[in-house]
């Protein structure tokens, strides 16, 4: 019996982009998926159970926050959390329109990776676990390990 993997979907547009997350999450105990438009991030998140998604913002056909819009639709992925990762979309609006289409979190471009990585907690596995360990980590600040090895 294999055990069990966590899975990050990654969806941009830009090669590059899928690249660069991918080699900057390979530390990480989980399995990327990518994905280079929204329509095939749909499709992946029909085939796959994550345990966080990445979206870029400004995608060509389906942007970013509509994306997020459709995730939180479907009642088998309403709680898969989101971060948006964009390099633009940078104002206080589009930020909060990111957080009002369901995103968990809002990383600007550049970022450090050592940021990315902390934003990823293996075995949160269900929606209940994810709330009761952010309520401890929220009293315990140090409580909250990472489960990536950041290499300097």
């Amino acid at each position: 019996m294999s055990e069990y993997k966590p899975k990050i979907l990654i969806v941009d547009d830009l090669e590059q982009n899928l690249t660069l997350l991918e080699a900057i999450l390979r530390k990480c105990d989980a399995e990327i998926i990518k994905a280079s438009r929204g329509k095939e991030a749909l499709e992946k998140l029909n085939d796959h159970v994550f345990s966080l998604a990445l979206l870029d913002v400004l995608m060509p056909e389906m942007d970013g926050f509509q994306l997020a819009e459709k995730i939180r639709q479907d009642n088998d992925h309403a709680l898969l959390p989101i971060i948006f990762i964009s390099a633009n979309n940078l104002d206080d609006l589009s930020i909060a329109k990111g957080y009002k289409s369901g995103a968990v979190d809002y990383i600007v471009k550049p970022f450090k990776k050592e940021i990315l990585i902390s934003k990823y907690i293996p075995g949160n596995g269900t929606a209940a676990k994810r709330a009761i360990r952010a309520i401890r980590d929220a009293g315990d600040p140090g409580a909250r390990t990472n489960a990536c090895a950041t290499n300097h």
